[in-house]
């Protein structure tokens, strides 16, 4: 059982694929999340650092990107 990766999929099913940008923020939201979660983490171990690192990477190609997202995701942040 690997706890960091089955939150951090549980989490992704909650962010739908779409367009690049949201496809690609997805990807890069799953990692920083997992590493959030991980023994030796570079991020911060909670939900709101990941989502708002995955999207400054993701807003340096496309400045104006929104993410989707199931409300619930960022809800109990």
């Amino acid at each position: 059982m690997n706890i960091p990766l089955d939150v951090a999929m549980a989490e992704l099913d909650l962010i739908p694929k779409g367009s690049l940008p949201q496809n690609i923020f997805r990807d890069t939201y799953f990692c920083l999340r997992e590493n959030s979660l991980g023994q030796q983490p570079t991020v911060d171990g909670n939900r709101q650092a990941a989502w708002d690192a995955a999207l400054a990477i993701v807003r340096k190609n496309w400045p104006g990107f929104v993410p989707e997202c199931d409300p619930a995701l960022l809800a109990s942040t």
